[in-house]
């Protein structure tokens, strides 16, 4: 629910189409798309990570002011459970487990439906590509946390950033996460092998093959994604640089 107004539709989808009254709202993490309709859920218990509620006090003044470009400003409404790790919920007999992972955003987390074998991803995995984000976690983990991702039991995963139609009939299966570490491992060794060429290559330099296999679609506003990859992918070089330099 990363558009304003798609928190409402859904409460008023559930309430008319299903009778629910009763709602438990999960933030996936603290940026603004993900938490700007905390308050159609404030009458219920809103879930998270501790890290997404200390996130939010500490840029809750940009985020009513409207410093936070991706959305308009809104009323931050923060979580009033938070856990670090794991959480399990139960909803009648139906099992969501909430697990964390080191990708994306500090106190990112997933929600896992283990009877359906179903990953609700939000951030973390990305059609076609996802925005690296490397201040608060290195590649190295991020890589390891994504491998221990595809050791879940998966068949369906549902990213917020996706391909509607394939969203739409069954979402992605576990290559989707292989997907992923590819393009960021292809990404690192192009810029040390690559070096002079790195900053002009095309995202298409990096994903062709899972175009071509039907795995990922591209979407034309992801090259400025890309762009701004490569732009992290150098900056961790000359990080790297630096440092050998220094010993």
């Amino acid at each position: 629910m990363n558009l304003a107004g798609q928190g409402s539709w859904v409460r008023r989808y559930m309430e008319e189409q299903h009778g629910i009254r009763q709602f438990t709202l999960v933030n996936s993490h603290w940026h603004a798309d993900h938490i700007a309709e905390n308050h159609v859920y404030a009458d219920g218990n809103i879930i998270a990570h501790e890290d997404t509620r200390r996130l939010m006090l500490e840029h809750r003044d940009k985020l009513e002011n409207g410093e936070r470009a991706s959305v308009p400003p809104f009323n931050v409404v923060l979580p009033n459970i938070t856990f670090k790790g794991r959480l399990d919920l139960w909803c009648g007999k139906a099992k969501v487990e909430l697990h964390e992972f080191t990708i994306h955003e500090h106190g990112h987390i997933a929600s896992y439906l283990p009877e359906q074998k179903t990953l609700l991803a939000a951030d973390m995995l990305e059609d076609p590509i996802w925005i690296f984000e490397f201040d608060f976690a290195p590649p190295s983990i991020q890589v390891a946390e994504l491998k221990r991702m595809a050791d879940m039991d998966l068949e369906h995963i549902y990213p917020t950033h996706g391909d509607l139609d394939t969203i739409r009939h069954g979402g992605y299966g576990k290559e989707f996460v292989r997907n992923s570490i590819d393009y960021l491992e292809r990404m690192i060794a192009a810029s040390k092998s690559q070096t002079e060429t790195f900053a002009d290559l095309p995202a298409s330099e990096f994903i062709a093959d899972k175009l071509n296999a039907g795995e990922l679609h591209w979407w034309q506003p992801y090259e400025e994604v890309h762009a701004i990859n490569k732009r992290t992918i150098l900056s961790l070089a000359l990080q790297s640089a630096a440092r050998e330099t220094e010993s």
